[in-house]
């Protein structure tokens, strides 16, 4: 039986969570991992003016999200002269896309410390499989996988609940709470 839940995490893009310190934090630690003998600042400078061209691509319908990506980190490689594989490129664009940041146990431990709860009497609900779900698994945090668009479920971690619709919400106060029946 699961314990019933005393904290429910949601992960809300720029609502409860802020995104622009988060991908600020991924940015500083793909320029720790790949370019750390640049300035941070003007890796940050290019960074911006380069998904700045790269977003104006992808809402005029040139470039697919993914490849936008990729070519916002060529380009920033190639302004601070550095040389970087495809195979790197690929994968900067996917841990950065993904958040090196948000899948570390230190981001839910922090949350769980100011709430006052363990790990055991938390659950997560998120949309990213590799952000959200796996972190909140990486933590002892019950995850909830957000799937509006009911992609197919990876495999690991194993026996995450899976939710379609944040509504209506006397459906989901079971399962977020983890209990078998809420209410008087």
């Amino acid at each position: 039986m699961i314990a019933l839940a005393r904290a429910v995490l949601f992960d809300l893009d720029d609502t409860l969570f802020d995104h622009h310190r988060s991908a600020r934090a991924a940015l500083a630690e793909v320029h720790r991992r790949h370019a750390d003998a640049t300035d941070f600042d003007s890796f940050e400078r290019h960074h911006i003016r380069f998904l700045e061209e790269m977003h104006i691509e992808v809402l005029a319908g040139r470039v697919e999200l993914n490849e936008a990506r990729r070519e916002r980190f060529r380009r920033v490689f190639r302004a601070l002269g550095l040389q970087m594989s495809e195979a790197d490129v690929d994968a900067v664009a996917s841990a950065y896309r993904s958040g090196y940041v948000a899948a570390r146990r230190p981001v839910f431990r922090l949350a769980l410390d100011r709430l006052g709860v363990q790990a055991s009497e938390a659950v997560m609900v998120g949309d990213s499989w590799a952000a959200d779900i796996v972190g909140a698994a990486r933590a002892g945090v019950r995850a909830i996988w957000f799937n509006p668009f009911r992609k197919a479920m990876p495999a690991e971690p194993a026996g995450v609940a899976e939710i379609h619709a944040l509504a209506p919400a006397v459906d989901l106060l079971p399962l977020l709470l983890g209990a078998e029946h809420v209410g008087p």
